[in-house]
């Protein structure tokens, strides 16, 4: 396989012995130097010489500030672009800072890390008494730092599923088990993926899929080292609950939650879109679960009481079906008596009031406008579904906190799992 080689150029005795070992070690098809003003004329004429390297193998590049890390970093980043540029992939670069100022050597390892080079590497030996290695004893080591890179994956992975964006969390943790064998990085990315397989497919309404894979997370290990077994437990009871009934107030905590995920991410008008479903399901569940199982999609009026069969024994549509829109669901919670029914019909010309918020949302591109609905919208919609889930639902407040994905505190370190600071572990 063809290979680059990027050096870091120092000044010294024996600096272009050490850097000629390194390079006929690996034995590169390209080298790119980095080189200060001084070691360019200094030490690379003498590397050029001792490795056998032909014109045309190898260019440099100047390196301004030596002496700041940053500046190094940023420079070493850009000499591996160039490396890129001339069609090396970065798994085929192997980046040697055995010589040049720390900040060089320092820079090219933090830059090597940042660019997914392929291997670090550097000489060492012997050292003489001016504590310089003796020419002769050079030894190169190469290291691919694919643990380190794997856990920075994983730390990457832990914000990306803290943000809600699963599919690029599970996209690197897929790289993060390609990186490594070890098993306790592949143990820890392969429970978090599943994690996040589980927590995505609930964002996306597929209750069942979330169910069944947190079902099978069961006796995980790594749920309890994050401190998650008991969340994790109650949200699958949470779940169950769910796809048991179709009407059920778990389901109206569900769409609330969703749209305060959706609103955190600043997507307002899908956030809107979900408050609207939440104030149609609110009556629906009332309707269904506490009037006799009506149902606003087909409403059987012989379930209504005697006085209110004629107003609302009328099909609507080419279904010759009774349907009710949400304004009507509401109505016929008002006539039969029902607190949110009447709440929501009292409130309805209210500049503040179902109505204002309703234009909200079909002023929406979602809906039938051309507009952003906002968030100050979003914070009228949120304030008026607040107000019915409150008379429709006792305690759905502590019911959705319970339901709140999780937010992750996992330290990836050295050590084995482990919490951050102040945090506890889950007893089994």
């Amino acid at each position: 396989m063809k290979s680059a080689m990027l050096v870091t150029v120092g000044v010294g005795p024996t600096v272009a012995d050490g850097i000629a070992f390194a390079i006929r070690s690996a034995h590169p098809n390209f080298v790119l130097f980095l080189v200060t003003a001084e070691s360019e004329s200094k030490t690379l004429p003498e590397v050029v010489s001792k490795a056998g390297i032909a014109e045309g193998e190898y260019a440099c590049r100047r390196i301004l500030g030596e002496n700041d890390v940053e500046r190094c970093a940023l420079d070493c980043a850009e000499a591996i672009r160039h490396l890129v540029r001339r069609e090396y992939a970065p798994e085929e670069i192997v980046a040697d800072f055995t010589s040049g100022t720390k900040a060089m050597s320092a820079g090219l390892v933090a830059a090597g890390l940042e660019q997914e080079v392929g291997q670090l590497s550097y000489v060492h030996g012997e050292r003489g008494e001016s504590g310089r290695v003796v020419s002769g004893t050079e030894r190169s080591e190469r290291l691919k730092p694919n643990r380190l890179m794997a856990r920075r994956d994983l730390r990457r992975a832990i914000d990306l599923f803290n943000t809600l964006r699963y599919d690029t969390c599970i996209d690197v943790l897929q790289g993060a088990t390609r990186r490594t064998a070890l098993p306790q990085i592949r143990e820890q990315a392969g429970a978090l993926k599943r994690l996040s397989e589980a927590y995505r497919a609930w964002d996306r309404f597929d209750h069942k899929t979330a169910l069944d894979i947190l079902v099978g997370l069961t006796g995980e290990p790594n749920l309890a080292e994050w401190g998650l077994k008991k969340q994790v437990e109650r949200h699958k009871a949470f779940l169950y609950r769910l796809l048991k009934e179709k009407y059920t107030q778990d389901r109206a905590v569900d769409l609330w939650n969703n749209a305060e995920r959706r609103a955190g991410e600043g997507r307002f008008d899908d956030a809107t879109a979900r408050l609207y479903r939440l104030l149609e399901y609110i009556a629906q569940v009332k309707l269904c679960r506490e009037h006799r199982g009506l149902e606003t999609g087909n409403l059987d009026v012989n379930n209504l009481p005697e006085g209110l069969r004629e107003a609302y024994g009328k099909p609507s549509g080419r279904s010759g079906r009774v349907e009710l829109g949400l304004v009507e669901a509401y109505g016929l919670l008002r006539d039969l008596e029902d607190p949110v029914g009447g709440r929501f019909m009292e409130d309805f010309e209210a500049s503040d009031g179902p109505k204002g918020v309703l234009g909200l949302r079909n002023n929406s591109i979602l809906a039938h406008g051309f507009g952003p609905v906002g968030e100050p919208g979003y914070g009228r919609a949120c304030a008026l579904v607040r107000r019915y889930l409150d008379v429709a639902f006792e305690g759905w407040g502590k019911k959705a906190t319970e339901a709140e994905f999780p937010n992750l505190k996992i330290f990836i370190g050295a050590s084995d799992h482990q919490r951050c600071a102040g945090g506890h572990r889950d007893r089994p």
